[in-house]
């Protein structure tokens, strides 16, 4: 997409069919707005550079994926990881669900504290003494929800049979079906949906 000029080519006009001036007016104006910031964000090659900010779980997931994956992280690149990691931590020493969060979960604070060790950061480390006490203090990964399991499991830090079972047959029933599910939930489960598409029953499958 090429890149426009704010300053010479004005944001169109543009609103519903409406019989309110005034609804039209105040509709226009904000998609005019939308527009205008649009153009003066646009860099020079037509694309948007739009940080994707929010859940805390996604940068830890990364990192445990290299490992699983051997694929690691290079070393040079670690210590902006490592700052990534610890920028979200509350004053507790716990790492909340969301960067807006004020309280911290153990399911992403256990993941954070296990991605920092994989990246080597020693657990004498005050940022990960505080962490790891607080998610001693909070139950241990006991209290870290399934998914948070699953993934210590994954790193031989957590017995399988501590893992509640989740069996892939639910994705066969008409009421769970994707179409139904958050847009989120959708994009992460539609790959293994089609990945079962024609295959033989599941049970008993490795995938």
């Amino acid at each position: 997409m090429p890149k426009t000029d704010a300053g010479t080519h004005p944001a169109p006009r543009i609103g519903p069919k409406v019989s309110s001036p005034e609804l039209f007016s105040r509709v226009s104006g904000a998609a005019n707005r939308l527009i205008g910031h649009l153009q003066r964000t646009q860099v020079d090659d037509g694309s948007w550079s739009v940080p994707y900010t929010g859940p805390n779980f996604l940068l830890p997931l990364y990192v445990i994926t290299t490992h699983l994956t051997r694929r690691p992280i290079p070393q040079a690149e670690r210590p902006r990881f490592v700052a990534g990691l610890l920028r979200p931590q509350l004053p507790d020493g716990s790492i909340g669900l969301h960067e807006e969060s004020t309280q911290g979960a153990v399911f992403t604070s256990s993941i954070s504290y296990a991605a920092l060790r994989l990246l080597g950061e020693n657990p004498g480390r005050p940022e990960l003494e505080k962490m790891r006490g607080w998610i001693h203090a909070s139950g241990t990964p006991v209290k870290a929800a399934a998914w948070g399991k699953f993934i210590l499991a994954l790193l031989n830090l957590y017995p399988w049979s501590g893992v509640t079972p989740v069996p892939p047959e639910l994705y066969l029933l008409d009421w769970i079906r994707a179409s139904r599910l958050s847009a989120v939930q959708s994009a992460i489960d539609h790959p293994f949906l089609r990945s079962l598409k024609g295959q033989p029953p599941l049970r008993g499958r490795r995938w």
